[in-house]
């Protein structure tokens, strides 16, 4: 058939996204389908390739694990076409492949230097089809493609993978090797492999590449000579190759062009061919031609000599475990299509392996990782991979359906609750992943808190829904309970077989099911009115539709009305309008489910509801917008530490860009830092890029200054502009109420952002909301393994510190030794290991001591005076300070109420920051225990200088001297931190072990909050309790013992209470016997 004969040329064909591609002339036919020119509705221009099932299905699959890698064709949209057995997808549109071009020279070949740029970038190609896991068996210079010159683009392309084979499975393993192969790709490139039937591997892939090579520096093959339907005579002439008379038949290759062929055939079939060594030498043959300095193409007929001007680019992909991730260059995606999300859970929900799962369906891994096994893509670090926990949150970038997805896998362990909030404070949506056998969890309840505080809608999947126990109706119902979400809409359901066993998924959205008992291998098929599923299918939608009307007025207005149900497209198109615009108000929370462990494919529906559900950075963000307008804003949520790099710097980018190299200010530091190293993180991979654009999440090296929670701005002279409209905004405002879609994480304008991160004066600078950190509850002393290492010692410690603010590192004044404050038994493990692990530093601590607080119950008023000899002059400062119990619990600074017989006018800016830095050290050490006060607020009363010019640093031992003359005169008593205890019992433990776990509790002080029983059933009983952390010594083991192994405890902290009297006497005089 002619391209002419085309068949679809003048039809409509309509996408599984709904669109509409209009088919224009037939441009390309091959063995295994025709590629037609096509626009869609808005007339943008698109390549549409049909044909069979089986080959089409498979391209789109190498097409979608190759999305962001360099040499591979961007894939638009796919679809069936009706009554035909054949499939479509559209692609981008590029310009001619490598053949056409060849043809196009007056010599019909390459120069040698273009030669040698078109060998080295189809290598490159060939490398990343292997690293996602397949071969191509079709190499051949028309399967390479190239854009126009006018798009400045200069990258070829690989397509066409009809007939392309996985050669590793599912866990990343070589397949076997078959003893017979069948004849697959064309005669004169193929390899000898295939000419005797053998089956093939990466080494035959690379054998057709140097066959190629040969044609573009000769203008033909050895063999062209031959009818490609002679297939033995091409072998023979192909085996010649292997002999002494190589050099002839290689015609004007450059000299050692025949050493590729011998490195290429001492590849073995399991072995992985030599990239490197390939490209070094095409390298070393580049720099010796002299036709590198002259215009490549210049005897082209066709103007677009700048085209191949950049052909010689090399990108390495870094090999990691758990599968080859794939980094990806694509950073100038449309706003609209960014999503920042994060995947929050309790402990051991499988959140991780969701985040393997996701990262495999959008083709960013070419295999899935294992929690077990411990090659998991997010969990990097050694502890995380022993352990089987996340510790850091880890941020890595994926592709679906267009969208640039940034994910951040968070901590599900109560220790780590900080790592969740700083992610929380820079994300625009979360997915919470719970497991279905226990539905909402301790932690979950948590983690969903955080989400609330930044006001982040949510999307949820149950997961382990093949696990006993496992109940999605029950799951719901809990989420309703403890997180007071009425509005749960369930998008997908899960089917039984006839004995209660999870057996698949149908998404109710899509219309679609799978079935989760074909493993990863499990594809998600329509359902049709002919199909069993048929009935389960509407009954789902009835119900998810009639929730959805009553969360949306006007989805309830369009389903009451019948003009737009008769027409399925517009109706399912106003669906998830309706699904988009409820989630996004926080209204509803959509809900699927499947088995992440189980079957990859069940994931799937996270994919869809992120980028369907959830917000573009542009439409939370009004304010921020409003205020910087386009120049820079950009808070630093997290720091890390590189051998190599140094300091890393995790920044979330809200308006305009950071460049490479360039220069940026830091408000809250009034400091401008230079030289800025730009990258995006991939899990513990570093990709350096040349912007991050606004929308984005990246990494920047170079800072010096910078800490967690500080705002990065363009310069000074921008954040006093962004005062300027900040305080225009708010005159205009004042009567009117906010923006309630914008989080305060996100909005200047929160009355619950903290007053120094409210500056409305104009001229002053604005600062981003930062990051609270939580106050450590347990804290044990350390030491260096030696007097020498006290250097590395005190580095490190400051290094982690940076790192994790819940973190403290303190020096007891009375003794000088180290103090280390965490939260709690695991996160004080962890620091220790890691001062072992990267620092070398097997460091000594003592046992962990419950982290006291004191407060005042009474007011008490002190003056204080300090002296000192400056010179031959003597200098002194008197100051009275008044202290009172207070409703804030931390001190933020002093506040200055001057008597009516102070003789000072005002209190100078650096006289006040002296003082406010007295007064916090002074409040580190409490009069009773020399615990931290907390619930204290300071009042200066007077202040009077002596000497002449005062020095700050007298001002401010005067003021810590005055402050804890005042807290002694003050009543104070001991808080100690009280925790939220829950023990899950499942089983025979629900029905045996109740009673004893209430005693035990009352036991330890405990009070019982609540007590959750499953039913007449009973399989299940939730037992919530406040219990004081100093009574939680050997509470896990005991819970097992009791509960004979099926009880889960999990406990979190819940505030500070009182002790009485006589534990504060029995404590205190624990402490001074410690002591002597």
């Amino acid at each position: 058939m002619k391209l002419d004969d085309a068949p679809l040329i003048g039809e409509k064909l309509i996408a599984e996204s709904k669109n509409v591609y209009v088919i224009g002339r037939a441009i390309g036919r091959g063995g295994y389908g025709i590629v037609y020119e096509c626009c869609d509705l808005s007339n943008r221009k698109f390549a549409l390739k049909v044909g069979k099932r089986r080959s089409i299905s498979l391209e789109i699959k190498v097409l979608k694990l190759g999305d962001g890698f360099f040499h591979f064709v961007k894939l638009i949209d796919e679809g069936l076409l009706p009554d035909d057995g054949q499939q479509f997808f559209v692609m981008e549109l590029l310009w001619k492949n490598l053949s056409e071009l060849q043809r196009l020279m007056p010599t019909k070949r390459f120069s040698l230097s273009t030669a040698i740029r078109c060998s080295l970038q189809t290598i490159n190609g060939i490398e990343e089809l292997h690293s996602i896991g397949y071969i191509s068996r079709d190499l051949k210079p028309s399967n390479f493609i190239v854009r126009k010159p006018s798009e400045n683009n200069n990258l070829i392309y690989l397509i066409d993978f009809g007939i392309a084979r996985k050669y590793i499975d599912h866990n990343g393993a070589l397949k076997p090797r078959r003893l017979v192969g069948a004849w697959r790709g064309t005669a004169r490139y193929c390899s000898l492999a295939n000419h005797f039937k053998q089956d093939q591997c990466r080494r035959d892939d690379v054998e057709c590449w140097f066959y190629m090579t040969i044609e573009f520096i000769n203008g033909k093959l050895p063999w062209s000579e031959i009818s490609k339907y002679e297939r033995d005579e091409i072998a023979k002439k192909k085996q010649s190759l292997r002999k002494s008379e190589r050099e002839a038949i290689l015609g004007e290759c450059p000299d050692g062009w025949s050493d590729i062929l011998d490195i290429i055939d001492s590849c073995g079939f399991e072995a992985a061919p030599e990239y490197d060594t390939v490209s070094s030498f095409h390298k070393c043959l580049f720099e010796r031609t002299t036709a590198m300095r002259l215009c490549l193409l210049s005897n082209l007929r066709v103007s677009h000599s700048a085209f191949i001007q950049r052909y010689f680019c090399t990108h390495r992909l870094k090999q990691i475990k758990g599968g080859d991730l794939k980094l990806s260059p694509q950073l100038d995606v449309d706003p609209s299509l960014i999503r920042n999300i994060g995947i929050i859970a309790h402990i051991d929900a499988g959140k991780t392996t969701v985040t393997e799962r996701l990262l495999y369906l959008a083709g960013a891994t070419s295999t899935m990782g294992d929690v077990d096994s411990g090659n998991t893509v997010t969990d990097y670090m050694d502890l995380e991979r022993e352990r089987g926990i996340t510790i850091q949150s880890a941020a890595i970038s994926l592709f679906w359906r267009q969208h640039r997805i940034n994910l951040i896998d968070t901590p599900g362990h109560v220790d780590f609750t900080l790592e969740v909030e700083r992610c929380a404070r820079v994300l625009d949506g979360a997915v919470t992943v719970l497991d279905g056998s226990a539905g909402v969890q301790a932690q979950t309840i948590t983690v969903w808190r955080q989400a609330n505080k930044f006001n982040l809608p949510s999307v949820f999947f149950v997961n382990k829904m093949d696990k006993r126990g496992a109940s999605f109706e029950k799951t719901i119902d809990s989420i309703k309970r403890r997180l007071s979400m009425h509005n749960v809409v369930p998008v997908s359901m899960p089917t039984f077989d006839d004995g209660g066993r999870f057996i698949g998924s149908i998404d109710l959205i899509n219309r679609k099911y799978i079935d989760v008992e074909e493993g990863d291998d499990a594809e998600w098929t329509a359902i049709t009115q002919s199909s069993h599923r048929f009935d389960e299918l509407m009954a789902g939608r009835e119900e998810m539709l009639s929730q959805l009307a009553d969360a949306d007025e006007h989805f309830a207005e369009c389903l009451l009305s019948d003009s737009k149900q008769h027409d399925a497209s517009a109706f399912d198109a106003e669906v998830a309008n309706a699904m988009r615009r409820a989630t996004l108000a926080r209204n509803i929370v959509p809900v699927a489910c499947g088995t992440a462990l189980r079957c990859a494919g069940s994931v799937k529906p996270i994919l869809d509801m992120v980028t369907s559900y959830l917000p573009a950075p542009y439409e939370r963000n009004h304010m921020v917008s409003a205020v910087f307008g386009e120049d820079l804003s950009a808070i630093v949520f997290k720091i890390g530490h590189d051998k190599r790099r140094g300091q890393l710097s995790f920044v979330r980018v809200y308006t305009g860009e950071i460049k490479n190299g360039s220069s940026i200010y830091n408000a809250n530091r009034g400091t401008m830092e230079s030289r800025i190293n730009t990258f995006i993180a991939h899990s513990d991979i570093l990709q350096p890029v040349d912007v991050i654009t606004a929308g984005n999440i990246g990494v920047l090296t170079g800072l010096q200054s910078t800490v967690t929670g500080d705002t990065l701005l363009t310069s000074e002279s921008a954040a006093k502009s962004a005062g300027v409209r900040r305080h225009r905004i708010m005159k205009s405002q004042k009567d009117r109420k906010l923006d309630t879609h914008n989080a305060h994480a996100h909005d200047l304008f929160s009355p619950q952002v903290p007053d120094e991160y409210d500056m409305s004066e104009v001229g002053k600078s604005v600062l981003l909301a930062g990051i609270d950190a939580p106050d450590p509850v347990y804290f044990c002393s350390a030491e260096p393994p030696s007097a020498g290492a006290l250097h590395s010692f005190e580095r490190a410690l400051n290094e982690l510190t940076i790192e994790d603010p819940s973190l403290r590192v303190t020096t007891d004044g009375e003794f000088g030794q180290t103090i280390i404050e965490g939260m709690g038994e695991l996160h004080i493990e962890v620091v220790k290991d890691r001062l072992k692990r990267d620092y070398g530093l097997n460091v000594f601590m003592g046992p962990l001591q419950v982290a006291y607080r004191e407060v005042i119950t009474t007011a008490a008023v002190y003056t204080a005076t300090v002296e000192d000899v400056l010179g031959d002059r003597k200098h002194g400062c008197t100051i009275t300070i008044e202290v009172a119990p207070s409703k804030n619990t931390k001190f933020k600074t002093v506040l200055v109420k001057l008597d009516e017989d102070s003789t000072l006018p005002y209190i100078r800016a650096e006289w006040l920051k002296a003082i406010n830095e007295g007064c916090a050290s002074a409040l580190h050490n409490g009069p009773l225990l020399g615990y931290p006060v907390d619930g204290v607020a300071v009042t200066l009363r007077n202040l009077v200088a002596s000497g002449g010019k005062l020095s700050p640093a007298i001002i401010c031992a005067c003021a810590g001297k005055c402050l804890t003359g005042a807290l002694k005169k003050a009543d104070a008593h001991l808080l100690e931190p009280i925790l939220r205890v829950e023990v899950t019992l499942v089983d025979a433990a629900a029905k045996t072990g109740v009673n004893a776990i209430l005693r035990e509790i009352s036991k330890r002080r405990g009070t019982i909050v609540n007590v959750e029983g499953d039913g007449e059933r009973a399989e299940m009983v939730r037992v919530c309790a406040r219990m004081p952390l100093a009574e939680l010594t050997g509470i896990a083991s005991t819970i097992r013992i009791i509960s004979s192994g099926l009880g889960d405890l999990h406990m979190q902290l819940e505030g500070y209470d009182r002790v009485s009297e006589q534990a504060q006497a029995f404590i205190k005089s624990r402490m001074t016997s410690d002591r002597r």
